[in-house]
């Protein structure tokens, strides 16, 4: 029984320990979401997620780590924060820090950005 618990701890991605799963994964991007909820209130939601690129970019970013807020309502997102790292696992230096967006942009019904939304607002409180 203890060789079969090691095992499968051994198993499970690392970010899966601290409450990080990943979600999509192909040959240009590997996408990971937490589950802990951070901030609801009504509609709104906000997740964070990291997004691992398969090769760096042309500025030496390999992943990055972003705090989304999200209308399950009216089905659109919004960046809040977002960091580039020079390592996977949003990991290693800061090469850019993303500004906080305003601007609400509605989210397409297929594709990964669907998927979030889908997953983040299934993880919210419903209200009382």
């Amino acid at each position: 029984m203890k060789k079969l618990l090691l095992t499968f701890l051994l198993l499970i991605s690392p970010c899966s320990w601290a409450g990080w799963f990943n979600i999509i994964k192909d040959d240009k991007v590997s996408i990971s979401l937490n589950d802990q909820i951070p901030w609801q209130s009504g509609n709104l939601v906000r997740g964070w997620t990291i997004i691992d690129l398969s090769a760096p970019s042309d500025t030496g970013v390999l992943s990055y780590l972003a705090l989304d807020e999200y209308d399950c309502k009216e089905q659109k997102s919004r960046i809040i924060q977002m960091t580039a790292h020079s390592e996977k696992q949003a990991a290693g230096r800061v090469i850019e820090k993303i500004p906080e967006l305003d601007e609400w942009d509605h989210i397409p019904p297929t594709g990964s950005r669907k998927v979030l939304i889908d997953l983040f607002c299934a993880l919210r409180k419903k209200p009382l």
